[in-house]
């Protein structure tokens, strides 16, 4: 799959409104916990430092069928956690 490479403020912006729909959908209830920058936090690609992306870490137990692949043109790459911490990428 190919893709532009994304900089740091355009993943930021994107990582904003991802965070606004994440409420929505009810990921996020309430007030921003302070744990959110390790929730939904921006990567960037070990080949290319300068293409940023956006990573969002959830509990398995959460339906992520909603979320989409994409927010302004910043891919979304979501992990799912278990208690354990042992993580599976979707």
């Amino acid at each position: 799959m190919r893709h532009e490479t994304v900089s740091m403020e355009e993943a930021m912006e994107a990582r904003k409104v991802l965070i606004e729909f994440l409420g929505a959908l009810g990921f996020l209830p309430g007030p921003i916990p302070p744990t959110l920058m390790r929730s939904v936090g921006i990567d960037s690609e070990k080949t290319d430092p300068l293409d940023h992306f956006i990573r969002v870490v959830l509990p398995v137990a959460e339906d992520v069928s909603d979320i989409p692949a994409e927010v302004n043109g910043v891919r979304i790459f979501i992990v799912q956690e278990d208690q354990r911490h042992i993580a599976k990428a979707l």
